[in-house]
């Protein structure tokens, strides 16, 4: 019969895997940082009450807004580049937000332009209000954020590209973020398959012996 393990080496067995999980946790966190680097989010809830408008009624009323927008027509996901002026607060309507729902507001820009985002956040304007010198018929939603500049020498660009993506949240989590997460957990699986049936610490070991 086969003597059973040492329940030492079974331990630092455990010990070695469990430092090698540790290892490649600490490195996605790392590659998550990275990307997110020059990106700021924050939310905003639509409640039930909110007067939303489709795309047939905002052509009937014939008012154009004015401001630049983003319109969310049957999808629940869209990202739009802006030029945007620094040290100037910036606002974009967003139109056909859908009632009783969450929104992930993400603005990105690049890093070599050396610049920061600050004062995010959104606004709701009544129908009929005046609104930095446009007026609609319709309730609207519109978000804003200033770019500023971070980099020395100062910035000399009289405009500075940045993206800005408003995305459906469901179930706590943005919706283009699905196939990403999906991916994740299909190769955390995989690794933790191969890990039950075979100990890499193990064999490694074992060739070193």
């Amino acid at each position: 019969m086969a003597a059973a393990g040492h329940p030492s080496k079974m331990r630092r067995s455990q010990a070695g895997s469990s430092y090698v999980w540790w290892r490649y946790a600490i490195a996605l966190v790392a590659l998550c940082r990275v990307c997110l680097a020059n990106t700021e989010t924050f939310n905003i809830y639509i409640p039930g009450d909110f007067p939303v408008s489709t795309v047939g009624a905002q052509q009937d009323g014939g008012i154009e807004s004015g401001l630049p927008r983003m319109v969310l027509h049957n999808i629940n996901y869209k990202m739009q580049r802006f030029d945007v002026v620094p040290g100037e607060m910036f606002y974009v309507q967003v139109d056909e937000l859908r009632q009783n729902e969450n929104y992930q507001v993400r603005i990105s820009w690049t890093a070599a332009d050396g610049v920061g985002v600050a004062d995010m956040g959104h606004v709701v304007v009544p129908h009929g209000a005046a609104f930095r010198g446009t007026v609609d018929e319709r309730a609207r939603v519109a978000v804003h954020f200033r770019v500023e500049a971070e980099a020395y020498p100062a910035l000399a660009a009289a405009r500075v590209p940045v993206n800005v993506a408003v995305v459906n949240i469901k179930m706590g989590i943005p919706v283009d973020l699905y196939s990403i997460a999906l991916y994740v957990l299909a190769v955390v699986g995989a690794a933790a398959y191969v890990v039950c049936r075979w100990d890499p610490y193990r064999a490694l070991k074992a060739e070193v012996l």
